[in-house]
């Protein structure tokens, strides 16, 4: 375990098969137990958790799946659990929490993504929050033209709004005398118009 500037705390994973050292972020609850194990713990020790016979030499692999199986006894899963299947929920875990291919990438020492993607199962629920985020923020830099829903057709009055194209036609259009024709022709139809709506809305 090392820290950095910050007093941020890391495990070192040293060269390996992928042959990739790197630095995996603790939390403080993984911190504070690994100084429990420490403090409690045989003193001078190499290794945080040693072989119980064997001085100064690591647990052996077998003896951790062995406790593992222990610890998840009576789960029924569809597959068996093993330490290696940790890693597979523990990628799958970070990225559908919102980390992103390329940290869980680096997390892991993967230098193909196509290598991390076989890890992790991104699931439905995180794919349908993102989509949705997605649509929010491109909502938000291009604005939609008002819905027309069922609320604002109620409150949209068809002959008031031809009302308003009456008034406008003759302020604007009838002023102008090359345009006045054209304004009576125009106010003529909206006239009309405007009586068949009335005839629509209120039948009586």
């Amino acid at each position: 375990m090392s820290r950095d500037a910050t007093g941020r705390c890391f495990l070192k994973v040293p060269l390996g098969k992928l042959n990739n050292e790197r630095l995996v972020p603790l939390t403080n609850e993984i911190v504070a137990l690994i100084e429990a194990m420490q403090i409690f713990g045989p003193t001078q020790r190499r290794y945080l958790v040693e072989h119980c016979k064997a001085i100064d030499q690591p647990v052996q692999q077998s003896k951790l799946r062995a406790a593992l199986r222990r610890a998840v006894e009576g789960l029924e899963t569809s597959e068996p659990i093993v330490p290696h299947r940790l890693r597979h929920t523990y990628a799958t875990s970070l990225l559908n929490a919102g980390m992103s291919l390329v940290s869980v990438m680096k997390l892991l020492g993967h230098r193909d993504y196509r290598m991390t993607l076989r890890y992790a199962a991104i699931t439905q629920l995180t794919v349908t929050k993102e989509y949705d985020e997605a649509i929010s923020k491109l909502r938000h830099r291009y604005p939609a033209l008002p819905s027309s829903s069922s609320s604002n057709e109620a409150a949209f009055d068809p002959v008031e709004s031809i009302d308003h194209l009456l008034a406008w036609t003759h302020k604007t259009l009838a002023q102008r005398d090359d345009h006045l024709k054209a304004a009576r022709s125009i106010s003529k139809r909206l006239r009309r118009i405007r009586s068949q709506f009335r005839s629509l809305l209120d039948p009586q």
